[in-house]
């Protein structure tokens, strides 16, 4: 069920895309992900993409650039599942950044080991808003 992802998947997450963000990442700027060295690019695919997730790993840790379920597929799992893939792949220690208003994330991430390390102002531009910056971290 989770798999690279492909260039051939670059409509269907940018459909997920288009209905998850206010500032969607264009369809090249998705494509550009299998071509990306240091990243691991993953989509959760049971007949039909249904998330991703695309993250850089330095050899250390592992940065979270974007992921997303659509919105028919979620509360089922497919972000966590993709989540512990990813970091079975690159490593436990892993960061991202989440709206502040996004508090049903927030919660989500919490539940996954997260915590909330600082606040960068005003990181989103559309709306204009500040990011909650969250680590997870291996023992």
């Amino acid at each position: 069920m989770i798999r690279r992802f492909e260039k051939t998947d670059s409509d269907a997450v940018y459909e997920i895309e288009r209905l998850s963000f206010t500032d969607p990442w264009s369809k090249d700027g998705i494509a550009a992900e299998a071509d990306n060295a240091l990243g691991t690019a993953l989509v959760y695919d049971d007949g039909g993409v249904a998330g991703y997730v695309f993250g850089d790993f330095d050899g250390e840790s592992t940065y979270i650039s974007r992921i997303a379920v659509h919105p028919d597929r979620r509360r089922q799992g497919i972000a966590a599942a993709l989540i512990e893939d990813l970091m079975s792949r690159t490593s436990r220690h892993v960061t991202l950044e989440v709206r502040q208003s996004n508090t049903d994330a927030i919660a989500f991430y919490e539940k996954m080991g997260f915590v909330r390390e600082c606040v960068r102002r005003g990181f989103y531009a559309s709306p204009r808003e500040d990011a909650i910056v969250m680590i997870h971290r291996s023992e």
